[in-house]
């Protein structure tokens, strides 16, 4: 059982693990048909029980203090805001057609999906994979991905990009150059994806690998291979014929080559001329092709004239200033103006699948019959409308707790206005509370990999290649959308970010956090300074007069918390308060600051930090005040119940605190 639980099988799985995630993106393990047998796609099932596997044995071999309590607060958190969401899912206005679409079982299945990517991070970082095998994962996952949409579109069998369900490509890529191809078909049926489940998925993927190809290429020694593999990637994101494949594959090459022109200045890499040109013909060669792939016939909306003729268009005018001027009730206005939506949304070009099927002119004709004075490049652009829609959904809602948790992914779902943009999305289906528990993880990794980079002055090519890669990503989902709420891609992106945490342990200095009250507290936590420089140092305090100047004297290492005392009856009563803020304080500044050690000489200021800290995984070492020979400190006896060192400074304090350590004066 060791055996099975060791370092090496983590390693092994998560290898296999990542290379087979082109073989379950495969889009006929997501038809209705196979999800009505299992349920859930197989591959969703497939994940989920592996990603449990490798975090079982990722939690097991994390050396990590107090890793329980860790993970504890991390499943209160998620399982709250689950709660939360689920209360306000069902407080929806039952009196909108939206109410019954919300189904709560897949919904805690989205979120478990949402959750889950996450995992990977700790997978990923704990299982400290070497470049070599980290290479081997990205090469096998191009050439999956790539030679299934070069060979299917060869041959003629790859589904299409853009059309729902198993709809094949009407034309191959030899057909491209036929100067009536476009004429005859839309991109959409020529844009291939291969046998995958979907392109957006699949183009952010590939950027984002394309950029550690690339790492490789620009540092290790030229090949045939490595040459070959960057033009099937290419060759394969051109097809695919979404503008993130298509035209980022370009975007990242300029990065890379700046970043490699970088490091050869800086010297870290040798400057290979050879490298620089192969990459230009490389480029060249595919912009060539460009002109004739899908992403440059794409037909948009702001490209086609607004043809609705300007007699019908003042009739329309007119008609609608008189709408239900001559009713009497609402139903009768209402029929008003469901006749006027139907004698001219036709004409206006309104595309049927939003305004009768999706979110139908009879539910809502105020909405409707405001959109007819919406420019036509905007009626006719897909996620434009549906961000018009799903607005005026949450509005009429009406209810404040809708940004702050969402009004579910499973509504929009259901009525088929998912838009394709993930800051907005996301922003309705799970809301701001949940950006921050299921988005924002990933960014603040990149972060603080970022600012511990230029504090240290640790700035690696492998460093920048990893935070390009999750750039790229978070690009991706803005340009395109349905990003982050898929398996393909957060997989990767968890497991970059654990990548990227890696390259930063191994040169981090210790994180201690210096805590305590002002006054004699803070005086005998300066004595303690000759310590600073050796640690990535911060330091707490409260803000008063005699303190103020220590900002200067520490720049961007100090944090204040409100100065409390107990001394009156009314400092007493406001006290309450002014802890639960220094509290609420505390708990930011450890999320931000994450320190590895907290050492406090007291008194109640640090009380909180020092629980929080211990509850979270941080040592926890205090120092009881000097001022206290003979008798307890308040916050001394509370600490002295969970500290990993309690030192006292009065021998005759062993008494008291038996367990504790006796460390003569500080001063």
């Amino acid at each position: 059982m060791n055996k099975l639980l060791k370092k090496e099988t983590l390693q092994k799985l998560l290898i296999i693990f990542m290379t087979i995630q082109p073989l379950l993106d495969i889009y006929y393990l997501y038809t209705d048909k196979v999800i009505g047998i299992f349920k859930l796609s197989p591959a969703t099932i497939i994940r989920m029980i592996f990603l449990l596997v490798l975090f079982i044995i990722a939690y097991v071999n994390n050396k990590r203090y107090n890793k329980k309590q860790g993970l504890i607060v991390f499943i209160i958190i998620y399982t709250l805001y689950t709660i939360f969401h689920h209360i306000n899912a069902i407080s929806f206005n039952k009196e909108l057609f939206m109410y019954p679409s919300y189904n709560f079982i897949k919904e805690i299945f989205y979120i478990i999906r949402m959750l889950m990517p996450l995992l990977m991070i700790h997978i990923s970082k704990e299982s400290n994979l070497s470049e070599d095998k980290v290479k081997r994962i990205v090469y096998i996952t191009i050439i999956l991905f790539s030679l299934t949409i070069i060979i299917t579109n060869f041959l003629g069998i790859s589904l299409t990009s853009y059309a729902s369900g198993n709809k094949i490509i009407k034309a191959t890529f030899f057909e491209w150059f036929n100067n009536d191809i476009y004429k005859k078909y839309t991109y959409e049926l020529i844009a291939s994806k291969g046998l995958f489940h979907m392109a957006n998925q699949i183009s952010a993927t590939l950027i984002a690998l394309l950029a550690l190809e690339l790492y490789y290429f620009f540092k290790e020694k030229t090949t045939i291979k490595k040459i070959l593999l960057l033009i099937i990637n290419i060759f394969a994101m051109i097809m695919i014929g979404t503008r993130v494949a298509s035209i980022g594959w370009l975007i990242v090459s300029i990065l890379m080559l700046i970043e490699y022109t970088y490091f050869c200045i800086k010297k870290e890499l040798k400057f290979e001329i050879s490298k620089i040109v192969l990459i230009s013909i490389i480029c060249v060669g595919f912009g060539i092709l460009l002109p004739y792939s899908p992403v440059l016939n794409r037909t948009y909306a702001h490209d086609v004239e607004d043809k609705v003729n300007e007699t019908i268009k003042k009739q329309s005018i007119t008609e609608r200033k008189e709408l239900c001027l001559n009713t009497i009730t609402e139903i009768e206005c209402k029929l008003d103006k469901i006749k006027y939506i139907e004698r001219y949304y036709k004409m206006y070009k309104f595309d049927k699948t939003y305004i009768i099927n999706n979110y139908n002119f009879h539910e809502d004709t105020d909405f409707w019959i405001e959109a007819f004075d919406i420019p036509y490049s905007i009626r006719e652009d897909h996620r434009k409308i549906k961000t018009l829609i799903t607005k005026r959904i949450v509005d009429l809602n009406n209810n404040k707790w809708d940004y702050l948790f969402g009004i579910t992914f499973t509504r929009l779902r259901n009525i088929n206005i998912y838009m394709e943009n993930d800051i907005y999305v996301h922003l309705y289906t799970i809301g701001i509370f949940g950006i921050i528990l299921f988005i924002m993880p990933y960014l603040i990794i990149s972060i603080k990999a970022l600012i511990n980079m230029l504090k240290n002055k640790a700035i690696t090519f492998i460093k920048c290649t990893y935070l390009t890669s999750i750039a790229l990503i978070f690009a991706s989902g803005i340009v395109s959308g349905n990003v982050f709420d898929e398996w393909i891609v957060t997989l990767f992106l968890g497991f970059i970010c654990g990548l990227l945490l890696n390259t930063l342990k191994k040169e981090d200095k210790k994180t201690v956090l210096f805590i305590s009250s002002t006054g004699g507290h803070l005086e005998e936590l300066m004595q303690l300074k000759p310590m600073f420089n050796k640690y990535d140092y911060h330091i707490i305090t409260e803000r008063t007069k005699s303190n103020k100047n220590l900002k200067n004297k520490y720049p961007h290492r100090v944090n204040y918390l409100v100065y409390g005392s107990y001394t009156t009856v009314i400092k007493s009563i406001i006290y309450p308060f002014k802890l639960i803020y220094n509290t609420i304080k505390s708990l930011i500044i450890y999320i931000i600051i994450k320190p590895e050690y907290i050492i406090s000489t007291g008194a109640h200021t640090s009380g909180p930090m020092c629980l929080i800290g211990h509850i979270l995984g941080s040592k926890i070492i205090y120092i009881e005040t000097f001022a206290n020979s003979k008798t307890k400190s308040r916050t001394g006896s509370i600490v002295y119940k969970f500290a990993d060192l309690f030192i006292v400074q009065w021998e005759s304090m062993l008494e008291l605190y038996p367990n504790a350590v006796y460390g003569g004066w500080i001063f």
